[in-house]
């Protein structure tokens, strides 16, 4: 079992607010279905999500209780689902029984990190023949009041929980890019430790690649491969799917 990572960047323009990309989610859909693999699907909340998130620093929590904070919490929570209902979409019309879990209902966080995660419903849905999707939401936080949980970081705790063999990244870049402009084909979590890598120009209150990489390196200590590739590429996520990888792969 897989977990496909469909990133922000990719399914939404990330300058332009609530812009949705129906053309590119289609085709992505599509691949995941041709592949004919079972997979977990998590998408990034992209500009539906982030540029609310920092005008309203949901990423530094509400402990003033700050009733603007309130409501962009609540503006956030909408917006990211209007986006999840647009990929719930492109995956149903390709023939993928897709079905939404929003983690407001089954995440609790503390101090921004998950402290209960209700993660056996992935599970007893992909043992029913569906697929589950999930996606980068806020969440409340017994330290915070609440915070933001992203895909990056709901897919680490599911690879662990679902014993995962592979997770795949689909971004809008060619793989991870060292300072020097160079990507990085093949690596360990061993290797990737104390690199540099660059970043996005994008809004992102998640820490952009630099905040994948953590992700990268604890999924792969735990034996799992991880791919990064270019998902605006035609035919990239397919390939990567069926274990051809064109991108940056780290073994597990």
């Amino acid at each position: 079992m897989m977990i496909i990572k469909l990133g922000g960047s990719i399914i939404t323009d990330k300058k332009a607010t609530c812009s949705f990309d129906d053309d590119v989610t289609t085709r992505l859909s599509r691949e995941i279905y041709e592949s004919g693999k079972k997979c977990v699907i998590v998408h990034g909340a992209g500009s539906f999500g982030h540029p609310l998130a920092k005008k309203y620093g949901l990423d530094k929590g509400n402990g003033d209780g700050d009733e603007k904070k309130l409501e962009g919490f609540s503006q956030t929570h909408s917006s990211v689902r209007k986006l999840n209902l647009k990929v719930m979409e492109c995956l149903r019309n390709a023939g993928i029984p897709a079905v939404s879990i929003s983690p407001l209902s089954i995440i609790r966080c503390s101090d921004g990190k998950i402290e209960k995660f209700e993660w056996e419903i992935f599970k007893k849905i992909l043992e029913s023949g569906l697929v589950p999707v999930t996606f980068g939401d806020v969440v409340l936080d017994s330290q915070r009041k609440f915070c933001i949980c992203s895909g990056d970081l709901l897919i680490g705790e599911l690879a662990k929980k679902l014993n995962a063999n592979k997770v795949i990244f689909a971004t809008d870049v060619d793989g991870i890019y060292l300072e020097n402009k160079k990507i990085i084909e093949k690596a360990t979590a061993e290797e990737l430790e104390g690199i540099e890598v660059r970043g996005s120009s994008a809004v992102d209150v998640t820490s952009g690649m630099s905040g994948k990489v953590d992700v990268i390196k604890d999924i792969s200590r735990m034996g799992i491969e991880v791919c990064v590739i270019n998902g605006r590429k035609a035919g990239r996520l397919y390939n990567a799917m069926r274990d051809k990888v064109l991108g940056t792969k780290i073994y597990g």
